[in-house]
């Protein structure tokens, strides 16, 4: 299987440091809403504030046309930052091959059988 970075919508995205900040699963999508990390070479970056790290941008990572989805260790547990703020963790791998993605993280192994995954900035 092929990494995250190689599919066109992530290629200046890091998600090991992206946040998920809600999950939607409905028939034939999955959604799920982030604050994703931006590299210095995505075309919506801007320099961070002083009390940031990353660039970060909310956005949905989309998959659409699933045909099937297994969502195993499934962990919806939100963590609570300092400033307050609630998230599910992040994803720590993504991989994909064909139709098929695979991806592991603080919300669990989901394994989406559908179109690639997209993403959508806000």
């Amino acid at each position: 299987m092929k990494d995250y970075q190689s599919l066109p919508d992530l290629v200046n995205i890091y998600l090991e440091d992206s946040y998920i900040l809600a999950v939607e699963a409905t028939p034939g999508r999955l959604i799920l809403q982030m604050e994703f990390v931006l590299t210095e070479d995505h075309p919506a970056f801007i320099a961070p504030g002083p009390h940031h790290q990353y660039c970060y941008h909310d956005g949905r990572l989309l998959f659409s046309a699933v045909r099937e989805l297994r969502w195993s260790d499934q962990r919806l547990v939100p963590f609570t930052d300092a400033t307050g703020e609630k998230d599910f963790g992040n994803i720590d791998s993504l991989k994909w091959e064909d139709r098929h993605s695979l991806m592991y993280g603080d919300v669990g192994r989901v394994e989406v059988f559908g179109d690639l995954p997209a993403v959508e900035l806000a």
